[in-house]
């Protein structure tokens, strides 16, 4: 609803849904959550980056963001891959 309000008010707000996130990273090291989730946290900081780059480097702001091939990491540690965000 907010999405859809935003743009008619002729803004171009971007709507980044990153799947298998939650909000609660401080819980990821707990058995079992880190397995089936990934933390939000990362995809808050490119989202700023991104903001970053058109504010101050005159980025050209996108349309739409690409959904990220993000995986929960199962057992294995977390790497920046597993993110999606290369």
């Amino acid at each position: 609803m907010w999405l859809g309000c935003a743009r008619r008010g002729r803004t171009r707000p971007l709507y980044w849904k990153v799947p298998h996130a939650r909000h609660f990273d401080a819980f990821l090291p707990l058995p079992g959550f880190g397995e089936r989730h990934l933390p939000l946290l990362p995809y808050g900081y490119a989202a700023l980056d991104r903001l970053w780059t058109h504010l101050y480097e005159q980025a050209p702001w996108p349309d739409s963001v690409p959904v990220p091939a993000g995986q929960p990491r199962g057992a294995q540690a977390l790497t920046r891959q597993a993110l999606g965000l290369d």
